[in-house]
C-alpha cells in the first residue's frame, strides 16, 4: 500500500484506517501482509493510532476487526470502557450549555466530537472524546459567553485597551472556556476568515439536524454542511491526523450525494479545500472521485510530513509553524485570504496581551508584526534546544 520508506507508526495507522473503514464498505481492506506488519508491534501501532486519533474508531471497530492482537485489543478495550464514561460527563456538560444558552434565547450548534460521531457513524465514541465545539450567532457570541461564566464556565479576560480587544474579535472566531473540567471551544463562526464557510447562522439553523446523545438532543449542522466543514478544517490544519480521513468518508457517505456536497462547499467559499480533502483520503479510500492537479499538489504536500512521521499539530518547530501557516492560506488562495491572513499575522494575540506598549501606543501593534512574528519564532526555536538538551 506503501513504501517501506514511509515513517512505521504512520504506515500503521494507515492500515488500521483502511481496516476501519473496510469494515463498514467505504474502502478495500488491507492485504494480510500489511495488516499483519500493523498489528506486530503493538507499541508502533499504538504510537501511530494516538498520534493519528485514530484510537476511538479503533476501539469501536476493535471487535470487528480480525487478530488485532492480545495487546492491542486489552489496550482498546480499556479505552472503550473510558470513551463510555467521557461521553456521558460530555453529554451533561453540554446539556447544561445548551440549557444556560437557551434560557437567554441563544440558539446553538453543537459540532464535532460525539455529535459529528452519531451524526455520520451512530457510535458515539468513534472519533474519540476531547473538546465541546459549540457555534452561536455572531451578534449573541457575548452573550453567550456571559451565559455561560454564569453557570460557573471559567474565562480569562483579556486585559486590553478596548480598540486592541475591538480588533483581536474581528480576527479570533472563538473562545475557549471550561466547565467542570471540560475544555468548551464557543464559536462566533465556523472558520477564522469570516468569508470561508460563511453561511449566515440562520442558514446553518435552518438546515439542522439532530443526534440524541445519552438521552440528551443536541441540534447540530445539517450532514451536508458537517461534511464541508470537516474538509474545510481538514485543510485549514494542513490535515494534522488521519482521523480527517475517516471524518471525511464516513460524512461523504451520510449524505450520499457527492454533487450536492461540492455544491455547498462551494456557496460556502471553500471549494479548493473540499478538493484538497477528498485528494488527501484517495490515499486511503482510493474509491473516492480523483480531483485537479492543484488539490493533488497540496494533498501531496499533506502526505509529506505524514511519510516522515512529523506531526505540526502543537509542534514548537518554526518550519511546521509557517507551513501550516502557508497551507492554511494556499487551501484557499483568494485575494481575501491573503489580507485576512496578513490581519491575523498584525495582530498577534499572545503578543497584545502582553501589553508592553501602552494603551495610547495601540496602532503601533501591527507596524511592529515583524519583530513580534520573529520573536515567536527564536522562542519556539529555543523550546525545542531545551527540549532536545533535557532528552539526551
Amino acid at each position: 500500500m506503501v513504501s517501506t520508506a514511509w515513517d512505521r507508526s504512520t504506515t500503521a495507522a494507515m492500515v488500521w484506517c483502511r481496516a476501519i473503514l473496510a469494515i463498514r464498505g467505504l474502502a478495500p481492506g488491507p492485504d494480510p501482509s500489511s495488516w499483519a506488519a500493523a498489528v506486530a508491534d503493538a507499541r508502533t501501532t499504538r504510537r501511530g493510532l494516538e498520534r493519528n486519533r485514530l484510537i476511538g474508531a479503533a476501539a469501536s471497530s476493535a471487535a470487528l476487526i480480525p487478530d488485532p492482537g492480545v495487546v492491542l485489543s486489552s489496550w482498546l478495550r480499556t479505552y472503550a470502557r473510558q470513551g463510555a464514561l467521557l461521553s456521558l460527563a460530555h453529554a451533561a456538560t453540554a446539556s447544561r450549555i445548551r440549557e444556560a444558552l437557551s434560557s437567554r434565547g441563544i440558539p446553538a450548534l453543537f459540532t464535532k466530537g460525539v455529535f459529528q460521531s452519531m451524526q455520520s457513524t451512530g457510535e458515539l465514541a468513534f472519533r474519540g472524546v476531547g473538546d465541546i465545539d459549540v457555534v452561536v450567532p455572531e451578534e449573541d457570541f457575548d452573550a453567550a459567553v456571559d451565559a455561560l461564566i454564569a453557570q460557573g464556565a471559567s474565562h480569562e479576560e483579556m486585559t486590553t485597551h478596548a480598540i486592541l480587544s475591538e480588533r483581536l474579535s474581528k480576527v479570533h472566531h472563538a473562545a475557549s472556556l471550561f466547565i467542570g473540567g471540560v475544555h468548551v471551544d464557543l464559536h462566533r463562526r465556523l472558520d477564522p476568515n469570516p468569508r470561508l464557510m460563511s453561511a449566515p447562522f440562520v442558514e446553518l439553523w435552518k438546515r439542522r439536524d439532530t443526534v440524541d446523545v445519552h438521552g440528551h438532543s443536541f441540534d447540530t449542522l445539517s450532514p451536508v454542511d458537517a461534511c464541508v466543514y470537516v474538509a474545510s478544517h481538514g485543510s485549514q490544519d494542513n490535515w494534522p491526523h488521519l482521523r480527517g480521513v475517516l471524518d471525511l468518508v464516513t460524512a461523504l457517505r451520510r449524505v450520499g450525494n457527492y454533487e450536492e456536497v461540492v455544491d455547498r462547499a462551494q456557496r460556502l467559499g471553500v471549494g479548493h479545500r473540499l478538493e484538497i480533502g477528498v485528494e488527501f483520503a484517495r490515499v486511503v479510500a482510493p474509491g473516492l472521485p480523483r480531483q485537479n492537479p492543484y488539490a493533488h499538489m497540496m494533498a501531496r504536500w499533506a502526505w509529506s510530513r505524514h511519510r516522515l512521521g512529523r506531526a505540526v499539530r502543537g509542534s514548537n518547530a518554526p518550519r511546521d509553524v509557517v507551513a501550516t501557516f502557508a497551507y492554511w492560506l494556499l487551501s484557499e488562495p483568494t485575494t481575501a485570504s491573503l489580507h485576512f491572513g496578513a490581519r491575523r499575522l498584525a495582530w498577534l494575540p499572545s503578543t497584545i496581551e502582553s501589553g508592553w506598549l501602552p494603551d495610547q501606543l495601540w496602532w503601533a501593534y501591527p507596524l511592529l508584526a515583524p519583530v513580534h512574528v520573529t520573536r515567536r519564532v527564536l522562542e519556539r526555536s529555543r523550546r525545542n534546544v531545551r527540549h532536545r538538551e533535557d532528552v539526551a
